[in-house]
């Protein structure tokens, strides 16, 4: 996650940018899950949450979890379960 003032000034290094991929043995659901940030998760030092980035975890049968944040209120979860590219589930 960046923390940043969020006021002008100069613009963060790239290597402050990066973006993560992590994979993790998940044996009690008969795989491996990756976890990818496709969009740096950014929090200002003014806000108790992040103000934007996404969180991405494929899991077996290639199930997809989305983790949007919208706004220092507001996360959105879509749910692809089974992978067929069709979202199953969403919340705000």
């Amino acid at each position: 996650m960046i923390r940043t003032r969020c006021r002008p000034g100069p613009r963060l290094p790239d290597s402050a940018r990066s973006r993560s991929t992590e994979r993790s043995p998940a044996t009690s659901i008969g795989g491996t899950i990756v976890i990818n940030t496709p969009a740096t998760i950014k929090q200002c030092d003014i806000d108790p949450f992040p103000r934007q980035g996404r969180i991405q975890v494929h899991g077996v049968n290639n199930g997809l979890l989305v983790l949007s944040v919208l706004s220092t209120s507001t996360l959105e979860v879509k749910l692809d379960a089974d992978g067929d590219g069709t979202v199953e589930f969403t919340k705000s």
